[in-house]
């Protein structure tokens, strides 16, 4: 189990967590890291990472992304970054097959529960009596995937060794009440929660703010420009 599944699981940071990062980070020789929930996608030879809160459709976006043949995933769920010679690095971490599987193991769950749809399409998402139920279940839907997907029988993890690829973008969905935060990691401090991932990674990438609200196809339109617009030199 690595520290990319423990804190997905746990959905908070722990000391142990902390130092599992660290030493995945300083195999490839990065610091600062950050730990972002996201995901990752590799275009033309280097990462766009995509941020944004719970049920928006990022997982499935960048599968679909990738079965059309217009890119790679490389980590989905958490990704873990850092700075490397002058430059903004992604950690593959190897877990990609695990969370494919645990996506799909929610996926499923959300749609027999009714619940397929991001609360976080509107600007005030907990308004609503039902709008707050959904969000409750949506909370501990993935703790539940994660279980199952322990659990149930699977073919072995392949050995993996840590890895980095250069980021070129960051697309960032941001929502007031997302419930996600993204961490830094400095030096020997503890990770700090960062709430403001444009201005984080602005002098590292070419950043992207696009807007969560509205319909899901639109949102997921919006992502994609951002995601595969061509990078200004």
């Amino acid at each position: 189990m690595t520290f990319h599944l423990e804190a997905w699981g746990r959905r908070r940071m722990t000391p142990a967590i902390e130092a599992k990062a660290r030493s995945v980070a300083d195999t490839v020789g990065l610091d600062p890291i950050w730990i972002v929930h996201g995901c990752a996608f590799l275009v033309g030879g280097e990462a766009a990472v995509l941020a944004g809160p719970p049920g928006l459709g990022k997982s499935r976006l960048l599968f679909e992304l990738e079965r059309r043949g217009e890119g790679r995933c490389l980590d989905d769920g958490l990704v873990l970054l850092g700075l490397g010679c002058g430059r903004l690095r992604l950690v593959e971490t190897g877990t990609l097959s695990f969370a494919r599987r645990g996506f799909r193991i929610s996926l499923l769950l959300r749609r027999l529960l009714l619940i397929d749809r991001s609360v976080f399409s509107t600007p005030t998402p907990l308004r609503t009596r039902r709008a707050r139920l959904v969000y409750r279940a949506l909370w501990r839907v993935p703790d539940l995937a994660f279980k199952l997907n322990v659990v149930l029988p699977r073919g072995r993890l392949a050995p993996h060794q840590p890895c980095d690829v250069p980021v070129s973008r960051f697309v960032v969905a941001a929502h007031s009440e997302d419930p996600y935060p993204s961490f830094r990691l400095d030096g020997a401090r503890s990770f700090e929660a960062v709430r403001d991932l444009c201005g984080e990674f602005a002098p590292y990438a070419h950043v992207h703010r696009v807007s969560p609200l509205g319909p899901r196809a639109e949102v997921a339109r919006r992502i994609r420009r951002a995601l595969l617009a061509p990078v200004a030199t």
